[in-house]
């Protein structure tokens, strides 16, 4: 699986950038924040307590699939952003298989440090079905976080309460990430000119030169971005321009299509 992802993305990038650019660019970009927002913590909700693995992955895929024809994400950059965290979850699921032994017993005993590490039949079976959650899981987040811009998640969280404090770290710590990628990306670029990667032994010693910049430039950096922010009356809370998006037909028709089919799955498993 994770060789499949590989193959089908390595023409695409990955990071926060095509994330805020998808969520700009999506065909639901219109539709209401906190409908969206309702929808897709009841689908996660939904994924976490199907008790089959088959379904968890059904809901997974039919939030995949909304996500690429609703929605316009294009397959390639969803694969892509998909491989890093699956691959992780797939490693995660292959860690629950084994355990500890001080006897050969389960389907499978690997001596191991004066026991054995053994596969058991539960095992398999809690394995799989964390691992399908968690597919389903991540599913239903990405439908979220590639259709709905940070500034309007922002807004949506103001008018739930959230602290101010959390809300201007988030917004500030997300920006940041942009200006680390800018001049990571510059760094490399001037390195790359001067022949830094011609070789492996003078690519290692050239890499950990930008990566030791990076910090320095990036601080220096900050410093600038935060008196450009006093410069225009940055009182500790950042405000967003944006229009009232009211709930359409159309949206709630397909938000009630989706938790209807998630609830028909989660009921499903429990038989």
């Amino acid at each position: 699986g994770g060789l499949v992802l590989a193959l089908l993305s390595r023409h695409h990038s990955h990071g926060p950038v095509v994330i805020d650019q998808l969520a700009h660019r999506s065909a639901l970009g219109q539709a209401s924040t906190g409908w969206k927002a309702l929808v897709c913590c009841l689908l996660l909700v939904m994924a976490l307590n199907i008790r089959h693995p088959a379904a968890a992955l059904l809901l997974g895929l039919m939030a995949a699939v909304f996500t690429i024809l609703g929605a316009g994400v294009p397959l390639g950059e969803y694969l892509s952003l998909l491989s890093l965290p699956l691959s992780f979850l797939l490693l995660s699921g292959l860690a629950l298989l084994w355990g500890y032994s001080t006897a050969p017993t389960g389907m499978l005993s690997v001596p191991f440090g004066g026991g054995f590490l053994t596969v058991a039949a539960e095992a398999q079976t809690r394995a799989a079905l964390v691992t399908a959650r968690s597919v389903g899981a991540l599913s239903c987040l990405y439908l979220l976080a590639l259709t709905t811009p940070l500034s309007r998640l922002v807004s949506l969280l103001r008018r739930l309460r959230m602290p101010e404090v959390l809300l201007q770290l988030m917004t500030l710590i997300y920006r940041y990430l942009f200006l680390l990628l800018e001049l990571h990306r510059t760094m490399e670029d001037a390195a790359a000119s001067r022949l830094g990667y011609a070789a492996f032994p003078q690519a290692v010693r050239t890499t950990g030169k930008v990566w030791g910049g990076l910090l320095f430039r990036s601080l220096h950096r900050t410093r600038q971005y935060f008196d450009a922010m006093e410069s225009r009356c940055y009182d500790g809370r950042l405000e967003f321009l944006e229009r009232p998006l009211p709930l359409r037909g159309r949206d709630l028709v397909w938000g009630l299509g989706l938790m209807l089919t998630g609830l028909a799955l989660m009921v499903f498993s429990w038989r």
